[in-house]
């Protein structure tokens, strides 16, 4: 049922409240919209003693959503507030203070007279008073394709330079309508600037070849000009564009134009076109305007969604942790633990990451593995370094596929050794004893902070030690602790038996991806805090955590997590870190 047939008396009420005000209110919802089960009610609105048709649009989802305002740009088309492409009146900042209880009539009410006002004065103290704080760019009003990005990076775009050409690669060579900017050009075909990280990451792609100018936006009319693919393309260059038309290859054309990207902020956006002639479906040259000879090509114009890719955008979500971006972390053990470690800290911003593991990703692994199945077969250093470098460009990754306490001798080895004096921290998540002992050693002598994860056996728990301050414990003090028992084991099922899955040359054990990912995550937060200043990220105060996500009867634990914090062992001759 719709929802008017579900609650007659609210849209009864609607109609009442609307009619109160004075604003004439006419049914005017089509057939088809009352099929998909949209109510649409029009408005006369009077402000300053001119009369605003609005139609007032009632959601599917009503009232637990919304309802929308639209006051077509045909007629008008205010400064503020106002989509110049649907004619959408920003009543509120998406759903935020949106009830079901509330009456579109009552929202009306309370803002299409702020709405107008502000519009007449938009730099006033009433404007500043009654806006949410949130600037209107250009570019979240125009249409693109559904599966399309222009990515751009930090590039830096001289005053005195108002047009030239760029480059720009997709994605992924599976892609169509996905590009990042490469790289800029002047006229003459001499650099401007580049980015060497989405060089780095998709530089291998298809890179296809554009035009960019840039415009003033003087008009909504401007604007109106930006959301139409064929009208920008002529606005860039007309010439190169009816020329392109004509040949073969595919092309971009960039209009690069300021908006506002905060309240009273503005910076930089492009708004691109991806042009390409075809002998399918498409539009002819010069169509809109004056018909061209019958044997002119088809072509078809997609313009393409922006997304302002600078590190200050990126950064803005995560201001804790932007400190990352110069430091370096060395992970051992890209199993099920250091995999996630990985692709978390790449996701955080990290700025290096030395991957070491000598092993490779079997198939049957990706039920519990951070990556899968298309990575089986590949060294798991080289599947993570391929995945942080398409997802993460930001972060730069050196894969060692090396196994400590391997007697082959190549220069993996040596690598490994060089990763750990270089690293701001070294991440034992290896999970063997061996390995363990090795580092304690290295670290030792290097007096290099370090966090060893592992887990216990059917992840029924595990434990993060924070060995990063030089006056603490260090690993082989809390190897003492445990064996004392005064640092408790965490829950594991001990009554559970290795497995060997067919075809593997090793054993295992029983675990899962979403209890493990628990317990990487919570290294995370320890790496993270020990990288960052006083000012970001917290840092924690213990030595060891013990995760127990099952209690010792296999059910699911009521406490997630114990800290304990030592001194140094008595006993333990390693502390001279």
């Amino acid at each position: 049922m719709n929802w008017w047939e579900i609650w007659p008396e609210r849209y009864k009420t609607e109609i009442e409240k609307l009619a109160e005000n004075d604003w004439n209110p006419k049914e005017v919802t089509t057939k088809e919209q009352e099929e998909y089960g949209m109510r649409v009610v029009q408005i006369t609105y009077t402000h300053d003693d001119v009369q605003y048709p609005i139609k007032v649009c009632f959601p599917p989802e009503y009232p637990f959503f919304k309802g929308y305002a639209y006051l077509s740009p045909d007629n008008i088309t205010l400064p503020r507030h106002h989509n110049p492409i649907s004619g959408e009146l920003c009543l509120l900042a998406g759903q935020t203070g949106w009830e079901a209880q509330t009456y579109m009539a009552d929202l009306l009410f309370d803002h299409l007279k702020k709405i107008f006002v502000i519009a007449n004065a938009p730099s006033s103290t009433y404007a500043v008073e009654n806006e949410e704080p949130q600037g209107e760019p250009y570019s979240g009003y125009l249409s693109s394709h559904p599966d399309s990005v222009f990515l751009v990076p930090d590039i830096s775009m001289p005053s005195e330079i108002s047009c030239g050409n760029f480059f720009a690669n997709r994605l992924s060579s599976s892609d169509k309508f996905r590009f990042a900017l490469t790289k800029v050009l002047d006229i003459a075909n001499h650099a401007i600037d580049t980015s060497p990280e989405l060089l780095r990451s998709f530089g291998s792609n298809v890179s296809v070849k554009g035009y960019w100018k840039k415009i003033d936006i003087t008009s909504i009319d401007d604007v109106r000009q930006l959301d139409n693919p064929q009208e920008l393309c002529r606005l860039v260059n007309e010439s190169l564009f009816n020329s392109k038309c004509q040949g073969t290859d595919e092309f971009l054309f960039a209009a690069v134009f300021e908006q506002e990207v905060q309240q009273g902020v503005y910076d930089t956006a492009w708004r691109t076109v991806h042009l390409n002639p075809s002998t399918g479906k498409g539009k002819r040259v010069g169509q809109g305007r004056k018909k061209t000879p019958a044997r002119s090509k088809l072509y078809e114009a997609t313009p393409l969604k922006f997304e302002d890719f600078r590190a200050s955008n990126r950064l803005v979500r995560i201001p804790e942790v932007s400190e990352l971006g110069t430091k370096s972390v060395c992970i051992v053990g890209c199993g099920m633990l250091g995999s996630t470690i990985a692709i978390k800290l790449a996701q955080a911003g990290i700025n290096k990451l030395y991957l070491i593991d000598g092993d490779t990703i079997d198939a049957t692994t990706s039920v519990r593995y951070a990556l899968g199945l298309q990575y089986s077969g590949l060294s798991k250093v080289h599947a993570l370094h391929s995945y942080i470098q398409e997802n993460y460009p930001f972060t730069a990754v050196e894969p060692i596929c090396h196994a400590f306490g391997n007697p082959i001798i190549n220069e993996h080895g040596q690598l490994a050794m060089q990763a750990l004096d270089e690293a701001d921290i070294i991440v034992d998540a290896a999970a063997e004893q061996g390995v363990s002992y090795f580092l304690s050693h290295r670290l030792n002598a290097l007096n290099a902070p370090s966090v060893v994860v592992t887990t216990r056996p059917g992840t029924w728990g595990g434990e993060v030690w924070n060995l990063t301050n030089p006056e603490g414990p260090c690993w082989s003090c809390l190897q003492r602790y445990q064996h004392e028992k005064t640092l408790p084991m965490p829950n594991g099922d001990d009554s559970g038996s290795s497995i060997q899955p067919g075809g593997c040359n090793a054993l295992t054990t029983e675990g899962y991806g979403f209890e493990s990912d628990l317990i990487s995550l919570h290294a995370v937060r320890t790496i993270v805090g020990s990288l960052t200043s006083e000012t970001g990220f917290p840092a924690v105060d213990w030595h060891a955590m013990n995760i127990n996500l099952r209690n010792d009867k296999n059910t699911h634990s009521e406490s997630l997590s114990l800290t304990f914090s030592f001194d140094k062992h008595p006993d333990c001759s390693c502390h001279s870190r």
